[in-house]
């Protein structure tokens, strides 16, 4: 059980970074392009930033939320069948882990999330494409450039994904 924890801790302290970079990047761009006031839901609103987020939101995103949270129930349950303070040292670890390959392992720059982003925008659209729903996918190709310029605005302010 204590090598299931440990992995599961290790492992899943990469996962729980990864996911929330992503999570920041899709939250800054929302307000960033909210604020810019290009995009309409309706004819006569622009939509909101929570809008905006959901719309360039990749689809395992919402599943990886929920595998996060999965994630921290597991450690608890596992940590707990050891001891009390075994569950309590291995949700501080899974947090304080992931907080570090947050900061020291992966990438800081903004404009390499933003690719991201990007890339699964694109693989949304095509599979769009692909269900001939070639309105969604149409709807979808106006975020390309917007992600282009922004990840230029990114690279040039310079800026890192723990300061937005």
């Amino acid at each position: 059980m204590v090598y299931i924890l440990t992995f599961l801790v290790l492992f899943g302290s990469v996962f729980v970074a990864f996911t929330s970079n992503i999570q920041a990047t899709t939250k800054w761009l929302g307000a960033k392009i909210a604020g810019d006031k290009i995009i309409r839901t309706t004819p006569h609103a622009f939509a909101s930033p929570i809008e905006v987020q959901t719309m360039i939101s990749s689809s395992y995103q919402g599943a990886s939320f929920f595998a996060e949270i999965t994630l921290f129930i597991t450690v608890v349950v596992i940590g707990f069948s050891i001891k009390w303070w075994v569950a309590l040292i291995a949700l501080i670890s899974l947090v304080m882990i992931s907080a570090i390959v947050r900061t020291a392992l992966l990438p800081r720059a903004l404009s390499y999330w933003i690719k991201w982003v990007s890339i699964g925008i694109q693989n949304r659209i095509s599979n769009y494409r692909m269900r001939n729903d070639h309105d969604r996918a149409q709807s979808l190709s106006d975020f390309i450039p917007l992600l282009a310029d922004y990840e230029l605005f990114a690279d040039a302010q310079s800026l890192d994904i723990l300061n937005i």
